[in-house]
């Protein structure tokens, strides 16, 4: 009886510890696992500061970029705005230039006209034509630039009606400041009270010319020809006006300011400088010869006797 009890109960018993669960794999603590999450957190860290990082060089560079385009915008636009400046400039420039020339083609023409239709050249003292001739003169020397002055005033002289103590044209006060005569041939032209400072009368020939009062301060006359020249008057000015090598020959320079004015090798033999104010004029090498020096206040500020 007791041995068939102890038999049936152990099957049972069997049965029900095969139907308990496997039981469940928990997961491995220690330190490996202590070490492993701080190692993945820094490199989390380490992956966001590179992207903050690239970030921050793309948006550098793409402002540097737009700095850069601005920059070239702006060089762009101001070179753009040079050449169109200089365009206008030149486009100016020859408008300018083609009203100059047109100015004196028609000044030529019209006093052509005076000259060959109505005989200026034969007219007296307050006729009409002289009148509209003297008119057209005063306004085309006003109107026109230093070049074509020059050539005007060629055109005059080569017409007779500047030429004389008795001029047809009168160009008194004519503003004719820088104006170039260099290697011109004027002779015994009347350019008398004309306003010629910085003028430019290089090599130019003016023998027995008429320049009494004339304003000449800075002028170039160096290597003119200014045999027999009237330079005398009260007003007439050379101070500071380069004569270098100039012929002065039997002028008349009476009364003449040619303070700190170059006379280095010209010629003023026979010349008339009574009462001339030679003070700081340079003198060395010019020729004296029969020089009248009366009155004259010479280089060192003496008068002559």
């Amino acid at each position: 009886m007791d041995e068939t009890i102890s038999v049936s109960q152990e099957p049972a018993f069997q049965a029900h510890e095969q139907q308990l669960p496997a039981p469940r794999k928990l997961p491995k603590t220690g330190k490996n696992t202590r070490k492993t999450a701080p190692a993945n957190a820094k490199q989390s860290r380490r992956r966001r500061n590179q992207k903050k990082e690239l970030r921050e060089w793309v948006n550098s560079f793409i402002q540097a970029a737009g700095a850069i385009a601005v920059v070239v915008s702006l060089v762009g636009l101001i070179i753009n705005i040079r050449q169109f400046n200089q365009q206008q400039q030149a486009a100016e420039n020859s408008a300018r230039d083609q009203r100059n020339q047109a100015t004196l083609d028609a000044y030529i023409d019209q006093m052509s006209t005076l000259l060959l239709q109505y005989h200026l050249t034969n007219t007296g003292q307050g006729d009409p034509t002289r009148a509209v001739a003297q008119a057209r003169t005063y306004t085309a020397l006003h109107d026109l630039d230093p070049l074509r002055r020059a050539r005007l005033i060629g055109f005059l002289w080569g017409a007779n009606l500047i030429n004389g103590s008795q001029p047809i044209i009168s160009v008194k006060l004519v503003n004719m400041v820088s104006v170039d005569f260099s290697n011109v041939y004027l002779d015994s032209v009347n350019l008398n009270r004309a306003l010629l400072m910085n003028a430019n009368f290089y090599n130019c020939t003016l023998t027995n010319a008429d320049l009494d009062n004339a304003k000449l301060s800075r002028a170039n006359l160096s290597l003119a020809n200014l045999g027999g020249a009237d330079l005398s008057g009260v007003d007439t000015d050379l101070t500071g006006a380069n004569l270098a090598g100039a012929n002065l020959s039997k002028a008349n320079l009476t009364g003449v300011d040619l303070r700190k004015t170059n006379l280095a090798g010209a010629d003023l033999s026979r010349a008339n400088l009574t009462n001339a104010n030679l003070r700081g004029t340079n003198l060395r090498g010019t020729i004296l010869t029969g020089t009248i020096l009366t009155g004259a206040t010479m280089p060192d500020g003496s008068k002559h006797p």
